[in-house]
């Protein structure tokens, strides 16, 4: 992202291709699907890694991911359909 604000760009590198980011309810985390078949919980504000799931596969396709609406749980698709 670009912060014009601070004249820089920040970026974070999770070492695969992300097929799909989205963000926590509260709004302070960012979960990240990636083409290793990992889906990532990071700080929103510090790129800190909290979490890492595994369990599904995704190595060729978009997958979608989300948090259900309590931030309770980690919810994925998967390419074997499991």
């Amino acid at each position: 992202t670009f912060d014009i604000r601070a004249g820089e760009v920040v970026s974070d590198c999770l070492g695969h291709p992300v097929t799909c980011v989205s963000f926590t309810n509260d709004g302070n985390c960012t979960l990240s699907s990636c083409m290793d078949s990992t889906v990532r919980l990071l700080d929103r504000s510090s790129g800190e890694l909290l979490q890492s799931y595994k369990g599904h596969k995704n190595a060729d396709y978009k997958v979608e991911s989300c948090m259900t609406r309590g931030d309770a749980y980690v919810v994925s698709g998967s390419e074997d359909g499991r």
